[in-house]
Formats: structure tokens, C-alpha cells, sequence
């Protein structure tokens, strides 16, 4: 009898062990939700506990193993229905697995936020919301490889709002949004977030708003289908790095855009031809927003009705300002179409600094005609003239220079006090000496010599002054800040640009000047006849003018060879041998600019 009681007791305890082991295996394909949280840090609970938030309008009945080692997780609390906090025998990091019906985790900016440290792995559960559900966050980072279940979701609002160290994985490309309708807030002031999430399909999606406010560093392209988005206020609101492709947006349902790129001072996409016929509010939509320059004159401004502060703090160039103010003063679909004009009245409209030429006449039409009141940087002083913005670099200088500073040039001329006043080109300009003051990347190099020529005859010179070249090869004028003005007719011209001991450049195709005109000879030598043999590859990024032409003749020769050789030695001096533009003449001078680049000739 004894033994039967033995048998049978050991069966007994045998059958709990395998139902225990049972209980703790998930059923067949389940995968827990699993995160990391650091119980010292500040939050509701004690330095040694944990509490899973929920949302009390959901239901759940969900198990929980509070020290999760990857392998088959130990469910201590099972059947959960609620918030439950977890007392551990010390404070530290914890690894936490859940399984069951868990359809939202509820942060939402309070509890033990800043204790959740990191997202491992999303599993299978089943998400009905992520509103608030990392909201204040701060020390979250979500390392998981896998994607959360959304399919019953449709609400993002704040998910990640605050979540300041959220780096995240490329993983985020690959989460299906389909069924999401708002995204409100969702990597608010995640201000270190930056995953491609261009394969995101947002086709249902109607709010946009705050999406990425204040996500500093934030920079993809988002070829995304917002056609059914009506809210894109302060979308990119302080995203400051933001300067990604959403040119071909589909904005036909947009109604509210203000705020939208305010303090996204990178931002400089062409938008000119999104469909904005519904937008109502457009105020302080580029606000600080100081690279932006794009033509806006194809916007349909129809039913807008508050557009004050648009461009506070920022502007458009004189072209671009002139193309938006002529459009928008210009009925959209014609009288003869409707019967009826389609320019807003009675608008408070602010332009921020942009200056009007062309668009005199429609600008006063907007005022006295349509009763708007414009703020802006009125007439440009410069209108029927040539306003022209060049960069350019020179060997000489922009060899060895300083760490950390590759794409600036040396201004050792300026520092060793020898940079002149007066200009060594024929005109003899002058300068404040104050001008020379200005150190950093705005320092002046040294003068350079500007031509425009006849658009047909290359060798007939229109016009030429002295400028001054800063050290990130910006050209200005002699007041060593200003764009250089010529009083010339806005009109098909070729630039040139001369240096007193590096061979010149001459554009290789007609420009179309006017205000604002912007040429770049740093970044290629496409635009520059001769290309190569014109401008030298630095092999970092930029090109340079050839130094070495120490007579100022055109060519680098052996009689720049013996130039320098006739004046090596000369210290804190301005010569033409002075290759490399370090106010000496030296055997380096001859040996690393002069020789190697001897044979070379002007390209014009």
C-alpha cells in the first residue's frame, strides 16, 4: 500500500511540474513583447521596482515574466488586468517579456517613464493603440530587428513624443502603417531619431501635425501618399537638419499648414507645384525657415484665409519673391473660366526680408485692389541691375589647411598683416581696413578680379570690378559682405574670375544674370571651359583655380620658376611667387605649385 501512495504521489507532483512547464511555454507561434527598464531611475515607483503601465479603456489578460533571460521565459504573474508593479530584491537593469492580450502600453508622459531603456523585440502581440505609449520617454532606444503588429492600430499620436535618445533601427522602414489615421506628435522632439521611413504606406492617414517637431536631426527622403492628410501644422516644426525630398506630394486635401516648416532652417525643397486649393491656414508656415527659396507662385491660394507671418524671420530671394507675388495676383482660373476672381482679399501677408522688383505692380494691385496688408523688405535697391554671388577656391590657399577647417581657405595673408587695402587689379578699389578685422570662415583670403563678358564675343569685357574672396570661397564686395553689384542690364553674360598668381576661369557657356544670381565653381569643373585643365580636382570635394602664375601672365612657365627664384626668401611679404599665399616666398612655393603645375595655360 505504502508504495502505491509513493507511485501515485510522484505521478501527482510529475503531472504539476509538466503543467507548470506548460503554462510557461507561449502557445504555438507567439512571441512576447519584450523591453529592458533600469528600476533606479526616476520614475513613480521605488529605485527597485517597475510598474507596467496600461490604459484603463482597454482590456487586458496578459502574463509577465519580470526577468526574462531569452530562452523560455517564467511567466511569475499570470492573467494581469491592469497597471502591476514589481518589487526586484535590488535596483538595476531588468529584462521584462509579456504575452497575452496587451493592446496598448500607456506611458503617456508619467509613471515610470524614464526607467523603460529599451525595446528588444515587438513580437506577436496584437496592438490596438500606440497613442502616448513612450510619450516622455527620455532614455528609450528601441534596438528591435522585427516590426509591431499594427494591424488593428490606428492612432501613433505621441508614440515616440519625447523620447530624446531614441535612435532606433532600419527596422522602422519596414512597419506596416496602412491602417494608421493619425501620426500627430508621433517622433516629436525625438531629437536624435533619423531611420528611413519612406516605404511607409500613409495612404490613410489625415494628421500629420507636430509629426516631426523639434526632431533635430531628422533628414529622409519621404516619398509618401498623404493625399487623405488635412493637418500638416508644425509638421517639421524645428527640424532643423530637415531637408528631405517630398516634392511630389499630393497635398490636394491640405487644410492646415501653418507653422508647418517654422524653424526648419535647412529646409529648401521645390513645393511650388503641390496642390494647396484647400488650405485655409498658412500663418508663420516657413517662419525662421532661412534656406528656403523656391518659387511659390503656382500655389492656388484661393481659399486662404490667414497667411500672416509666412515668411517672419526668413525670405526669398528677388526673383523667387517677384514669381510668388505675380502669381498670387493673378486669378488662378481666369474670370473668363468662372465669372469669378479667385484672389483672397483682405490678407495680412509678411514676405520677412524679401525685396520686390518685377512684382511691383501686382505687389500695390494685392494692397489697394485686394486689401492686403504686406510686410516685407520692400524695393530692392539694386532693381534693372546685375547682383551676382560667386564661390570659388585657389590651390594656393586651400592646401594644407588647418584641421578641421578642409573646406576653408588659409588666411595667412590677413594674419601676417600684409593683405593690401588697395586692390592689385586695375581699378584700384580700396577697403576700410576695418574689413580686415573679420576672422572665421567669413576672413578675407585676398582680392580676386570679376569680368562679365559679351554673351557672343568672349574677348569683349562689359563690365569688371576688385572683390574680395573669404575663406569659404564666397566672393563679395569691397565692403566684405555684400553681394557684388553691377550696373549692367540683367542679361545673357560670361563670367570671369582672375587671380593675381592662379590661372583664371572664364565660364564655358552663356548665364542668364540678373538679382540673385548664384554660381558655384567649387563643387565641379563642369561649368568652366576647359574643365579640368581649368580647375584642379582637391580629390575632397572641391575644385581650386591652378596656382603658380607668378607674372600674372596667363600661363605657369619657367619664367614663374625663375620669378620666385629671384625673390625666394622674402618674408611676411605680397608676391606673385607666393604660391601657396602663406606671405612667404619659399623653395616650397617652386616645388609644390609652381613645377608641378608648370605647362599649364589659361583656358581663354
Amino acid at each position: 500500500m505504502t508504495r502505491k501512495i509513493s507511485i501515485l504521489l510522484s505521478c501527482f507532483f510529475a503531472l504539476l511540474f509538466v503543467e507548470n512547464i506548460i503554462a510557461q511555454v507561449p502557445p504555438s507561434g507567439l512571441i512576447p513583447f519584450v523591453f529592458k527598464v533600469k528600476t533606479d531611475n526616476a520614475g513613480d515607483s521605488s529605485n527597485n521596482q517597475f510598474t507596467i503601465p496600461i490604459n484603463s479603456n482597454q482590456t487586458y489578460d496578459y502574463d509577465v515574466d519580470w526577468e526574462y533571460d531569452g530562452d523560455v521565459p517564467n511567466y511569475e504573474d499570470v492573467n494581469v488586468s491592469g497597471n502591476i508593479t514589481h518589487i526586484y530584491d535590488s535596483p538595476g537593469t531588468y529584462t521584462i517579456a509579456i504575452i497575452g492580450v496587451f493592446p496598448q502600453i500607456f506611458f503617456n508622459n508619467s509613471g515610470d517613464r524614464l526607467k523603460i531603456i529599451e525595446v528588444v523585440q515587438w513580437g506577436t502581440n496584437q496592438w490596438t493603440s500606440m497613442e502616448g505609449a513612450f510619450y516622455g520617454c527620455e532614455n528609450l532606444d528601441v534596438t528591435a530587428i522585427d516590426a509591431p503588429n499594427l494591424d488593428d492600430v490606428t492612432s501613433m499620436r505621441a508614440m515616440f513624443r519625447g523620447c530624446t535618445n531614441l535612435i532606433g533601427t532600419e527596422s522602422f522602414n519596414t512597419w506596416d502603417v496602412s491602417q494608421i489615421t493619425t501620426m500627430r506628435d508621433m517622433f516629436a522632439y525625438a531629437r536624435n531619431f533619423n531611420q528611413p521611413l519612406n516605404h511607409w504606406n500613409v495612404s490613410e492617414v489625415t494628421s500629420m501635425s507636430s509629426m516631426f517637431n523639434g526632431a533635430t536631426i531628422f533628414n529622409q527622403d519621404l516619398t509618401w501618399n498623404v493625399s487623405k492628410v488635412t493637418d500638416m501644422s508644425g509638421m517639421f516644426f524645428s527640424a532643423r537638419d530637415f531637408n528631405g525630398d517630398i516634392t511630389e506630394w499630393n497635398t490636394s486635401s491640405l487644410d492646415f499648414m501653418f507653422s508647418m516648416f517654422w524653424g526648419a532652417t535647412n529646409f529648401n525643397q521645390d513645393i511650388g507645384n503641390w496642390d494647396v486649393s484647400s488650405a485655409r491656414y498658412m500663418s508663420y508656415t516657413f517662419r525662421l525657415a532661412s534656406s528656403f527659396d523656391q518659387n511659390l507662385g503656382n500655389w492656388d491660394i484661393t481659399n486662404v484665409r490667414n497667411i500672416g507671418s509666412m515668411f517672419s524671420g526668413a525670405g526669398l530671394s528677388t526673383t523667387n519673391y517677384d514669381l510668388t507675388l505675380i502669381g498670387w495676383a493673378t486669378d488662378n482660373s481666369g474670370l473668363e473660366a468662372d465669372g469669378e476672381d479667385d484672389i483672397p482679399t483682405a490678407l495680412t501677408f509678411h514676405g520677412g526680408n524679401s525685396q520686390y522688383c518685377e512684382s511691383e505692380t501686382k505687389r500695390q494691385e494685392l494692397i489697394d485692389i485686394y486689401e492686403w496688408e504686406i510686410e516685407d523688405g520692400n524695393l530692392h535697391p539694386n532693381c534693372g541691375n546685375i547682383e551676382l554671388s560667386l564661390k570659388v577656391y585657389l590651390q594656393g590657399a586651400i592646401t594644407n589647411p588647418h584641421i578641421g577647417e578642409e573646406h576653408l581657405m588659409r588666411d595667412d595673408l590677413r594674419v601676417a598683416g600684409v593683405l593690401p587695402i588697395t586692390s592689385p587689379y586695375t581699378d584700384n578699389a580700396t577697403i576700410d581696413p576695418i574689413v580686415l578685422n573679420t576672422s572665421g570662415s567669413d576672413a578675407i583670403v585676398d582680392w580676386v578680379w570679376i569680368e562679365l563678358r559679351d554673351a557672343t564675343d568672349q574677348n569683349l569685357v562689359i563690365n569688371a570690378q576688385s572683390a574680395l574672396l573669404q575663406r569659404d570661397g564666397d566672393v563679395v564686395s569691397t565692403d566684405g559682405t555684400s553681394e557684388l553689384v553691377f550696373l549692367n542690364t540683367p542679361d545673357d553674360y560670361s563670367i570671369v574670375v582672375q587671380h593675381r598668381n592662379h590661372l583664371g576661369i572664364l565660364t564655358n557657356s552663356v548665364m542668364s544674370l540678373a538679382l540673385d544670381t548664384y554660381v558655384d565653381f567649387t563643387s565641379s569643373n563642369s561649368l568652366v571651359t576647359g574643365g579640368e585643365l581649368a580647375l584642379i580636382n582637391m580629390n575632397n570635394g572641391i575644385f581650386a583655380m591652378y596656382a603658380g602664375d607668378a607674372n600674372t601672365d596667363g600661363n605657369i612657365l619657367n619664367t614663374d620658376i625663375n620669378n620666385a627664384i629671384s625673390v625666394s626668401g622674402n618674408i611676411n611679404s605680397y608676391l606673385g611667387a607666393d604660391a601657396n599665399m602663406d606671405g612667404n616666398v619659399l623653395n616650397t612655393d617652386i616645388v609644390l605649385f609652381i613645377q608641378p603645375n608648370a605647362g599649364r595655360i589659361q583656358q581663354f
